[in-house]
């Protein structure tokens, strides 16, 4: 077992978690989510998988969740039958079965691209034939922690009611993401190296020297820019969606601004994407606001200013790619030229192999941790099959059926939630290699779970007793 410097910031954060208070622990939780690549430890038994600041105090977390009197019963209170809770539930033990079972039943019968330790302990993609392996055990546990923080955290908001600690959760994460950027790419730009290196310490290929025509590319405290992307686009569809419903925080807006400006410089062609999905929902709620004479001013305000800036926008679009040279080579790296690419080549053979696997194991899957794509969707069906791809449709379907609160705070927080949860799902679907879709993922959907209302106009909240 190897300790990383960026440790440190696990000591801190748990020092500070022991410190607070329930629910104010899951503001810290969330202030861990930014260090996507900040390792605590590096464990060579185990291929040399990094353990996580985020993953580890998750631990943390649901290990001070469960000394709480009733916690348990809270937890199961959240997996009533046919709920989202349900459905998650079952669909953990589902790939938990089918990835004990299915890589050793077609052990050898198919090829799978899979991440694999080398020489060094680096990780490098191979095409090697099926086989039970490290990255089973690793990838089972990372979403089996998964699916337990959304219970927690939507127990822990339905029994205490305080949606603005929610809020509060979301802010922290989202001041701490913006300010390793900012110090990040302030010190480069000031020409004193790279100073934040030692906060990316997980055992991956670490990505944070790329550039794109010249431009820097912001990766945050994650690997590469596609993973910070994916990150920071579900903190930006929170952002915009609480604002337009009137959201109170006070600088919302500045986080809008500031989020955009992080994607934009991040140069992540999938972060794009996610963005143009989430221009899309803007315009549509907009449109759908003023049919049904319910458009809010923010929305009014957003539309007007979308119908005068758009035309503007792709005008000057066209413009500058006539006329500024290094602006047409950043666009056609970025867009035109994305799936020619040696990035968009392999990623296309990942997909495609994934999906001989699904063909080839009886639409079973090859288990969680056996095989390597770039699609979310492609990842779902190649790893727990058609049995998890299912039960995962049944999780998202009943968890974004959910009602908006029609007044109050809460309307903002769950239309925010339910956003910048479908946004990352937008960003997952280009580039995911895992069913797992990570810890702000299931923090907002446990939000969304926690204020949300059932199809009966009942607030789905366990209330505190």
């Amino acid at each position: 077992m190897q300790l990383a410097a960026s440790a440190l910031i696990f000591l801190i954060l748990l020092i500070w978690m022991i410190a607070a208070q329930m629910p104010r622990r899951l503001v810290v939780l969330f202030a861990a989510f930014p260090f996507g690549a900040s390792a605590v430890v590096t464990l060579p038994s185990l291929g040399g998988a990094s353990i996580l600041v985020p993953n580890l105090l998750a631990v943390a977390i649901l290990l001070v969740y469960f000394t709480q009197k009733d916690a348990l019963g809270r937890l199961l209170a959240q997996m009533q039958p046919w709920k989202p809770g349900f459905f998650l539930a079952v669909l953990i033990a589902v790939a938990m079965l089918l990835t004990t079972i299915t890589p050793n039943l077609f052990a050898g019968t198919v090829n799978v691209f899979n991440a694999v330790s080398d020489a060094s302990g680096q990780r490098q993609i191979q095409y090697l034939p099926l086989r039970l392996s490290a990255t089973n055990v690793t990838q089972s546990l990372y979403l089996l922690q998964s699916a337990l923080v959304f219970f927690v955290v939507a127990a822990v908001l339905r029994r205490y009611q305080e949606p603005q600690t929610a809020v509060r959760a979301i802010e922290v994460a989202t001041i701490v993401n913006l300010l390793i950027v900012a110090v990040d790419s302030g010190t480069h730009a000031a020409g004193w190296g790279n100073l934040f290196s030692w906060l990316r310490s997980a055992n991956y290929s670490i990505l944070d020297h790329a550039t794109l025509s010249g431009v820097r590319r912001v990766v945050g405290a994650f690997s590469e820019a596609s993973s910070f992307g994916y990150f920071t686009s579900g903190l930006f569809g929170f952002w915009v969606m609480y604002w337009i419903y009137g959201g109170q925080r006070k600088f919302s807006l500045v986080y809008i601004i500031a989020l955009m400006f992080a994607l934009i410089f991040s140069t992540s062609t999938s972060a794009y994407a996610a963005m143009g999905g989430l221009l899309l929902i803007v315009v549509a709620q907009g449109v759908r606001g003023l049919f049904a004479a319910q458009v809010s001013p923010r929305q009014l305000t957003l539309l007007a200013l979308g119908s005068l800036l758009l035309p503007l926008s792709v005008l000057g679009t066209i413009l500058a790619l006539d006329a500024i040279p290094w602006f047409y080579s950043f666009i056609d790296q970025i867009v035109f030229s994305k799936l020619d690419s040696q990035s968009g080549v392999e990623r296309g053979s990942w997909n495609r192999e994934a999906l001989n696997v699904f063909w080839s194991t009886w639409w079973l899957g090859a288990g969680l941790g056996s095989v390597r794509a770039s699609s979310f969707v492609v990842s779902t069906l190649a790893t727990i099959g058609l049995p998890g791809a299912l039960l995962m449709f049944a999780f998202l379907y009943s968890l974004f059926t959910q009602k908006t609160p029609s007044s109050g705070p809460e309307r903002a927080i769950v239309s925010g939630a339910k956003t910048g949860c479908i946004v990352m799902i937008l960003h997952a679907s280009v580039v995911a290699s895992s069913p797992d879709l990570g810890l702000l993922f299931f923090s907002l959907a446990a939000i969304l779970y926690a204020f949300g209302e059932q199809k009966n106009g009942t607030p789905s909240s366990y209330q505190r007793t």
